[in-house]
């Protein structure tokens, strides 16, 4: 499977949860059509239909490096997506559906980041970093 550095480092963004356009552009240095298209060829490169599973399988085909990303400190993500949700609801400019829409985008982003720390954690790699460790 062949992806470019830059694909590389969006699908690392997109798990950093980094999803604003606005943020994705300033990163990659691309417009929003070209980072449109890049999600595209990302997903059909890695047989995947969403970012949870186009993560999975980069870290499963060590796109991402596992130990990069090893530990997850749950609380200060927690932190993070509470103040984005507070933020988000005090620039309640947009209508009712948008600003839950958002808040629900947030937390399906702090399970997802919680589900890939499960994930990294069951895969033997923390077996191994301690062996190392030892």
């Amino acid at each position: 499977m062949k992806l470019t550095k830059i694909e590389i480092k969006y699908i690392e963004l997109t798990y950093l949860g980094v999803t604003e356009y606005s943020d994705l552009e300033k990163e990659l240095k691309r417009s929003r059509k070209k980072i449109i298209n890049m999600q595209k060829k990302i997903f059909k490169t890695l047989s995947a239909n969403s970012w949870y599973n186009a993560i999975r399988i980069s870290f499963e085909l060590n796109i991402l490096n596992k130990g990069d990303y090893r530990k997850l400190n749950i609380e200060a993500e927690i932190n993070k997506t509470a103040k984005i949700i507070r933020k988000i609801k005090a620039n309640n400019l947009q209508n009712d559906v948008d600003v839950k829409l958002e808040i629900f985008s947030n937390l399906v982003r702090l399970y997802n980041k919680r589900e890939y720390d499960l994930l990294l954690r069951n895969s033997g790699l923390e077996i191994e970093f301690n062996k190392k460790v030892s």
